[in-house]
């Protein structure tokens, strides 16, 4: 049944549930992750993160562009094994911090997971859509929306009206450069076992 859960999250990767998030907790580094560790290290605590930012030329050029700014931090937790995870478990968290040129801002948290042998998904649990992960030269990665179409600023189960952002076809792909580690902020993630409304 795990076996099956975890195929299907990984062909489906926008159809989050909880039968997903288990499908991300049974991660062990080194035999399932995929691309993950090329992304972040596979080791507890360990950050990466990257960044993009529209100049005030490039707004003025495109009054209809939406972004001005996007962050992505990526943060790897790593537990030992208990009662009920007695192999341990890997979880590969992100923050998608998202600032808009109408003032704006939002961000999304969630777990990555490997999409083919080069690219990671990185979602918002309870459909909320997200974006396909992928490498550039120089450590710089591609954010993809199209498959999707749009992705909810917020975590399962948080309160308030969130934002979606839904971008046309010349928003739909960014292009953010890598940061320094000693400047990747946390990935602070909800209690999940307490409960999602």
């Amino acid at each position: 049944m795990t076996s099956t859960i975890r195929c299907l999250a990984t062909l489906f990767p926008f159809l989050f549930s909880a039968s997903s998030l288990l499908a991300a907790d049974t991660f062990q580094p080194g035999k399932t992750d995929g691309a993950l560790p090329t992304f972040v290290r596979a080791e507890d605590g360990a950050r990466a993160c990257w960044r993009t930012e529209i100049s005030p030329s490039q707004l003025a050029a495109k009054p209809n562009r939406m972004v001005k700014s996007m962050a992505l931090s990526m943060q790897t937790q790593v537990s030992p094994p208990d009662e009920d995870w007695p192999q341990g478990r890997t979880l590969y968290n992100y923050d998608l911090s998202i600032t808009f040129s109408d003032g704006r801002s939002g961000r999304a948290l969630g777990n990555c997971l490997p999409d083919g042998p080069d690219s990671i998904a990185c979602a918002v649990e309870c459909d909320g859509g997200g974006a396909i992960v992928s490498h550039r030269d120089g450590g710089a990665v591609d954010l993809d929306f199209s498959q999707t179409s749009f992705i909810r600023l917020n975590y399962c189960g948080e309160q308030g009206d969130p934002i979606r952002f839904r971008p046309d076809v010349a928003e739909a792909r960014f292009t953010l450069q890598k940061r320094p580690e000693e400047e990747c902020p946390a990935v602070t993630m909800p209690d999940w076992d307490a409960g999602i409304d």
